[in-house]
């Protein structure tokens, strides 16, 4: 089965009709097998060995790691694949230990050895290059304006959220915005291949990756012909910040977990901040690009 990632999510249709499928062999492909959460990833594999963490191969690999990591909810009795994965996850995303970092993705990549086979190809290596910015933007006077409001009605109770946030409100706000007023605004992605462009604007701050990667893959692909420039554009001091932080560290795993190196560090999981002057790039380095830039990263 191609596109083997689309049946990721436990409770959709097309996953329950795929587990009825009664096959010798079962064989998934996928070039993003980690989408968004590593529960997915296991859903998949039940797909071609049903109950993989309960499996007599998997059960002590399983009852060591969940020693290893920080459990999510409290520890269950027995062993439960939410539970196992949610608190993989959990330490992945956010405990300060690298070491137990490390000691998981081991455990991860002990577990799926024999079930998950990583092929790396070498063929983007032949390109001209790839430089990959998080470009945060200062935001104007009218965006924090904005920001605060929005801040302000979340920080309201539940009853009166509903009441707050209507669909009403957002058009209001939206049909307001002038485009004259802001450094980048809420948009639309399109799934089209152009080897011919060489700079890719994602507006967005995708919470799953592999969004982001697939629209950076519609340029930086074979066909291309110069270096490629991509900017994510991240609006400072909002809450983009946070979920740019959060994909980020989910682009780390499948890294690691797929293709570890012993060698990695606590650095695999930071960004490295560069200064314009040494980005290489021409464009951030004019002064219209310069004046609205509060920090500049690199991948």
């Amino acid at each position: 089965m191609d596109e083997g990632h689309t049946p990721r999510n436990r409770e959709t249709d097309v996953l329950k009709s795929l587990n009825r499928v009664e096959t010798a062999r079962k064989v998934v492909l996928s070039g993003t097998l980690f989408q968004n959460h590593v529960e997915e990833v296991f859903n998949i594999l039940n797909l071609v060995r049903p109950k993989f963490l309960k499996l007599e191969s998997s059960l002590p690999i399983v009852r060591r790691l969940m020693n290893q990591v920080t459990v999510s909810g409290g520890r269950s009795k027995g062993i439960v694949d939410s539970a196992f994965t949610e608190s993989v996850e959990k330490t992945l995303l956010n405990d300060v230990c690298f070491k137990r970092k490390a000691h998981v993705i081991r455990g991860l990549r002990e577990l799926t050895k024999d079930a998950i086979h990583y092929y790396k190809g070498d063929i983007l290596d032949e390109l001209p290059g790839l430089l990959d910015f998080s470009v945060f933007l200062k935001l104007t006077p009218m965006q924090k304006e904005i920001i605060q409001n929005k801040m302000g009605a979340y920080e309201v109770n539940a009853d009166d959220r509903a009441n707050t946030l209507t669909d009403k409100s957002v058009d209001s706000m939206i049909d307001s915005v002038n485009v004259n007023d802001g450094v980048k605004a809420r948009a639309c992605g399109e799934g089209i291949s152009l080897v011919g462009a060489s700079r890719v604007v994602i507006l967005d701050v995708h919470l799953n990756p592999s969004v982001t990667r697939q629209a950076i893959g519609r340029a930086f692909r074979p066909g291309q012909q110069k270096k490629v420039f991509v900017y994510r554009l991240v609006a400072a001091d909002s809450a983009e910040e946070k979920h740019h932080e959060t994909s980020f560290k989910k682009e780390v795993i499948p890294k690691l977990w797929f293709e570890w190196s012993e060698h990695c560090t606590t650095e695999d999981f930071k960004l490295v901040q560069v200064d314009i002057d040494e980005s290489m790039d021409e464009l951030l380095d004019t002064k219209a690009m310069r004046q609205d830039i509060k920090a500049l990263y690199k991948r």
